[in-house]
């Protein structure tokens, strides 16, 4: 079998049920946005250093997986549960951060910063399922996915002893 269908020569292609849609229909635009992320995180993985990271991002991995392959259904393939489980894991590293009351500018560590990458990925996926008027569990999810995410680069530069740059707005 070969990947090459030439069935998508016209600017269209299949979602689930074998329907044609254009290339720029707003659903191929989250599918777009949830694969962007997917390889953010794997590259993200790559990158990381914290055993945390390398536990956790395989795990979101394999959720953005899931959600790509439902997300036009009407019951989310994520829940309650799920969300739960990254506002403990965010509650788990807040404890042991410092706390930050200005703009963290992303960088660091490759690991952190590829982390942020993600998190950016996350945010577009977010901004993409509103357009779609997708399921309210998938908007929390991806919400808590970025701060998970932003929390997790923090994270990432601290177990690395690397100091967070804060942002301070220039004085005229």
């Amino acid at each position: 079998m070969t990947i090459i269908t030439k069935t998508g020569d016209n600017g269209t292609t299949s979602v689930n049920g074998g329907k044609r849609v254009s290339k720029a229909d707003p659903i191929i635009e989250v599918y777009g946005t949830l694969d962007e992320l997917n390889v953010a995180l794997g590259t993200a993985i790559e990158f990381s250093e914290t055993d945390k990271s390398k536990k956790l991002l395989p795990e979101i991995q394999k959720y953005i997986f899931e959600i790509s392959s439902h997300v036009a259904e009407k019951k989310p393939r994520v829940g309650d549960l799920e969300i739960k489980k990254m506002e403990n894991e965010i509650k788990l590293m807040e404890e042991k951060l410092q706390v930050i009351q200005h703009f963290v500018i992303p960088g660091g560590t490759k690991g952190s910063c590829f982390i942020h990458q993600a998190r950016i990925a996350a945010r577009e996926a977010e901004r993409r399922l509103v357009g779609i008027k997708a399921h309210a569990t998938y908007l929390a999810y991806f919400n808590r996915l970025s701060d998970l995410l932003f929390v997790l680069a923090r994270w990432e530069n601290k177990e690395e002893g690397i100091d967070e740059e804060i942002w301070k707005e220039w004085e005229s």
